[in-house]
């Protein structure tokens, strides 16, 4: 489970790096660029969102194993 949700956690990277690629590519051309800008900042908000949610989880089973102790 740990593995999915880092797999998870590295697409939103490449969505991100994706993002700024295009961003960068379409920067002089008219038109366009609006959509990108949205899936940039929904990538990084989603980006940080996994990382905290995961984070959490990794404690508590942490804290779940020395309880369990």
């Amino acid at each position: 489970m740990r593995k999915a949700i880092k797999i998870v956690e590295y697409m939103w990277l490449f969505v991100i790096a994706a993002s700024l690629y295009e961003i960068i590519r379409l920067w002089n051309v008219e038109g366009g660029t609006n959509l990108f800008y949205l899936s940039l900042s929904v990538g990084v908000f989603m980006y940080f969102f996994r990382r905290k949610t995961r984070l959490k989880m990794e404690q508590r089973q942490e804290e779940k194993l020395k309880n369990q102790e």
